[in-house]
């Protein structure tokens, strides 16, 4: 299992730094492709 930090999902969405958008974007497609096991939890919803 991987655990993601939130400011990740935020780089992840950041057109003002597209290099960091990128990085974040990249990881994001690797975690999808590696068939590990995912979630989110209500807490982190919360803080996203």
């Amino acid at each position: 299992m991987n655990a993601v930090d939130t400011n990740v999902f935020v780089y992840a969405l950041d057109m003002d730094e597209p290099v960091k958008q990128a990085k974040a974007q990249d990881l994001f497609q690797r975690l999808a492709t590696a068939g590990v096991p995912r979630f989110c939890r209500g807490r982190w919803l919360v803080n996203f």
